[in-house]
């Protein structure tokens, strides 16, 4: 089941500390649909597709310069119609050269305006990207997630299987905190990323310490909110009568994957058994997963060397 939360113009106002120019009290109420941040085309024409504009609206030196071409009465019409659209939030460029008319326009209407020094591109490249990870629909998984030598490691496995006790081992040495237990997953473009459920965020649960503070206990210099997933580790109890049967890979010749989100993921499936030392090897999945990636696979190394020696031995 997918969650999709609401994001609100106060937490992008907040976020990038934008100058709030009219309807501040809006802020609040005001929901953001879409994270495209666009400029006016067609409106500023006067010409519309939709009756109301879901995206943000970004308007600046170049809308300045079309206006620039008829009378003040003309432009302030063509501002209230755009204001008419009820686009969520108005961003003004620095060189806008109508900021008081279109302040005008809004200020009997639920459309906040805010100024930027930032330029479009700018924009999309910060606020339009931290929106569309706030607008992304999440699932959730049981697990946890660390980053590992600058990979996102999801770790999955049955509960009680102690997910949470190779995480602490982990983070002590020296790997960073993103998540325990409910771990919100999300595809955007090409790659799937994660975070912390917010009810659960910067708390872990130790079967017999209880819950526990990450921060307060570890440090804040070993969490981050969020990361991409680079690679899944799954934990195994072979001891199950169930997983008796399930094979472990011996060579480790072709890398497999496990499909998350949409995306194909290297997939480490990883026996746990009484006197392993389970966050070593998931620290070696990770390097191992590392060395594949820049060519080097250890596995062909050790047939191809097994079959040198074969050969020589043949002569």
């Amino acid at each position: 089941m997918s969650i999709i939360y609401p994001l609100y113009v106060e937490e992008v106002v907040k976020q990038f500390n934008l100058e709030v120019l009219v309807n501040q009290d809006k802020l609040k109420s005001t929901l953001i649909k879409l994270p495209d941040i666009t400029r006016c085309s067609f409106e500023l024409t006067g010409e519309h597709i939709f009756e109301d504009i879901w995206n943000v609206i970004y308007i600046g030196r170049k809308e300045s310069l079309y206006l620039q071409r008829f009378s003040l009465s003309i432009v302030e019409e063509k501002l209230a119609f755009i204001i008419n659209m009820k686009p969520p939030l108005i961003i003004l460029g620095p060189e806008f050269a109508y900021e008081n008319e279109l302040i005008n326009a809004a200020k009997n209407s639920d459309v906040p305006i805010v100024k930027s020094e930032m330029n479009l591109q700018a924009l999309n490249f910060t606020i339009s990207t931290w929106m569309t990870e706030k607008l992304a629909p999440y699932t959730m998984y049981h697990g946890c997630l660390v980053s590992v030598f600058g990979l996102g490691t999801l770790i999955l496995g049955d509960s009680g299987i102690g997910k949470s006790e190779i995480t602490v081992e982990l983070v002590k040495k020296g790997h960073i905190f993103v998540a325990d237990d409910a771990i919100l997953i999300t595809h955007i473009g090409p790659n799937v990323f994660g975070k912390p459920d917010d009810l659960t965020k910067d708390y872990i649960e130790i079967r017999g310490l209880g819950i526990l503070s990450f921060s307060r206990t570890f440090g804040i210099e070993k969490q981050i909110s969020s990361t991409k997933i680079d690679v899944v580790c799954e934990l195994i109890n072979v001891n199950k009568e169930e997983n008796k049967h399930v094979l472990f890979e011996r060579l480790g010749q072709k890398t497999k994957y496990i499909d998350i989100e949409g995306v194909q993921l290297p997939y480490y499936k990883i026996p746990v058994l009484q006197g392993r030392n389970t966050s070593d090897l998931i620290e070696t999945s990770v390097i191992d997963l590392k060395l594949k990636r820049q060519g080097f696979n250890s596995a062909n190394e050790f047939i191809n060397q097994i079959n040198n020696f074969n050969a020589k031995n043949k002569k």
